[in-house]
């Protein structure tokens, strides 16, 4: 069925006082260079739908709440086509929906949930090969609220999450399918118990080629995970500042794979794992109860484990070629590096432990072919 072709058109149904119940409004265009505008204000169990097919369309849906409590309202916008944007913003909605799905190319998305938004979904489709994508969902004082990009078969694409003065929120972003320059960033700010992940990965093989992943978030109990499955030249970034962080990072068989974890405060836990190619992992933890597990395979890797505070443990385990693996750690606790590899003359494994608190214990393990350095430094 052919849809309706419209010209630019502007929807607005609005009360300037009072709550307008169960209002619905639908805007279907088929053809190029259609814009279509929705705004909804003080609604309740409103719905807001715009469906595009065609090329250079612009969609824009509008739901706020002026004076009088606006609740259970939806917003959808598809696109199939080229050069198609999407804006969606709900301000003081509660029990909100949005969702954007975009089937095509040079596709760019904008999901704004704020000011008490609360027990809200957000969710952007980028799918079908969709080049040069962008999506943003922005979540500030929405309590109990998920926020969910897909990006599949991307290629120069970019996702950002970002959750603002709330709690119990979660995120996640999916990059996967042929890749190309993939970025990823979650921002959790001034919120507690929220969730925040992370995959890159590619079902087909081949490599994440240019990917990089960044999670931060600040508060207490929260966790965040990093999948980077085929990697390839790929970053990952978590900083947690609070008490009871996780954080987990995996990077799979691709090649110039980083991994920085920094937890500052009580009972963090940190756990890395690289495939092969030139392996980076720097931890940092400052604080109490800190637990760090590193296992890098493949050649040339590097890991980096530095403690502050009581409580620590660090397991560093590296299989390659030419290892290197640093422990530090201020307060008692306990280190263990393991090495396998060659450990010759031009391709050593180098371990070091320094430790500098009464009661602390090291293990350092070097399997190969001899030419390995072992250091142990305790200073109480």
């Amino acid at each position: 069925m052919k849809l309706y072709k419209l010209a630019p058109i502007s929807v607005a149904l609005m009360m300037v006082s009072g709550v307008v119940f169960a209002n619905s409004a639908v805007i279907n265009q088929d053809g190029a260079d259609n814009a279509a505008d929705i705004l909804q204000s003080n609604m309740i169990n409103g719905t807001a739908t715009i469906g595009q097919v065609g090329d250079r369309n612009i969609g824009d849906i509008d739901q706020k709440n002026n004076s009088n409590a606006s609740r259970y309202t939806n917003a959808t916008i598809s696109t199939t086509g080229n050069d198609n944007k999407a804006t969606i913003s709900q301000n003081n909605d509660w029990d909100t929906t949005a969702a954007i799905t975009q089937v095509g190319n040079l596709n760019n998305a904008v999901i704004n949930q704020l000011y008490a938004t609360d027990y809200s979904t957000a969710t952007i489709d980028q799918v079908n090969n969709a080049v040069d994508n962008n999506a943003t969902i922005t979540q500030a004082g929405s309590d109990y609220s998920i926020a969910d990009i897909d990006q599949n078969h991307v290629k120069y694409s970019d996702a950002t999450i970002t959750q603002d003065d709330s709690d119990y929120n979660s995120a996640y972003i999916l990059q996967n399918g042929f890749n190309f320059y993939v970025d990823a960033t979650i921002t959790q700010g001034g919120g507690n118990w929220n969730v925040a992940k992370i995959y890159q990965t590619n079902p087909f093989g081949g490599w994440s080629d240019y990917s990089s992943a960044e999670i931060t978030q600040a508060g207490s109990s929260n966790e965040a995970t990093v999948t980077q499955a085929s990697s390839y030249n790929s970053d990952a970034v978590v900083e947690q500042t609070g008490s009871s962080h996780n954080a987990v990072v995996y990077q799979g068989p691709g090649n110039y794979n980083e991994a920085n974890v920094s937890q500052f405060d009580s009972s963090h836990e940190a756990n890395v794992t690289q495939g092969g190619g030139y392996n980076l992992a720097n931890v940092t933890q400052y604080g109490t109860s800190n637990d760090a597990d590193v296992n890098q395979s493949g050649n040339h890797n590097i890991a980096y484990v530095d403690q502050w505070n009581t409580g620590n443990e660090a397991d560093v385990v590296q299989s390659g070629d030419w290892n290197v693996a640093d422990i530090d750690q201020t307060g008692t606790g306990y280190a263990s590096i393991t090495q396998s590899g060659l450990g010759e003359s031009d391709w050593v494994n180098t371990a070091t432990i320094i430790q500098s608190t009464v009661g602390d214990s090291a293990v350092i393990t070097q399997t190969g072919l001899g030419g390995n350095t072992a250091t142990i430094v305790q200073q109480p």
